[in-house]
């Protein structure tokens, strides 16, 4: 079974990403497993250390379109078999997670979503407009 694995990945060990990196440890040992890294590669880019941390539209477009490629050429390309993925709980975190469950949808390819922790619900009620909109249409995912 081939297993695509999105969501962020040591460096730097954090909780989802050390949560992550043991999943596809665990996952390896009887499957095929790829990843998507889903943290911002900046280290070198950063020329500036006070720009560090700081969101640009740029920094965001590059980011976003990068893992697009990575999971369009994973998803399309190769035969896959299931696609897990661990979006953030902040509104921003979760619509850039949409698109990969879309096109998981359209390929026919099944999809887990895993939500840590329990401000997901928080953020979800107060939600309103067009973000409640697509939130509503994933809504077998909460």
């Amino acid at each position: 079974m081939k297993i695509i694995v999105i969501g962020p990945f040591p460096p730097p060990i954090s909780g989802f990403s050390l949560a992550n990196q043991m999943l596809v440890n665990g996952l390896e040992k009887n499957h095929t497993v790829c990843t998507i890294n889903t943290q911002y590669k900046r280290a070198h880019n950063i020329v500036n250390l006070s720009e560090q941390g700081k969101v640009s539209v740029s920094k965001a477009f590059d980011s976003f379109f990068r893992l697009l490629i990575d999971f369009f050429r994973s998803v399309f390309i190769s035969e896959v078999d299931v696609v897990y993925m661990t979006p953030g709980s902040s509104i921003a975190g979760y619509l850039r997670y949409i698109p990969f469950m879309w096109l998981a949808r359209i390929k026919k390819v099944p999809y887990f979503v895993h939500i840590h922790g329990s401000y997901f619900r928080v953020m979800y009620d107060s939600l309103s407009g067009w973000k409640k909109q697509v939130a509503d249409r994933n809504k077998e995912l909460m």
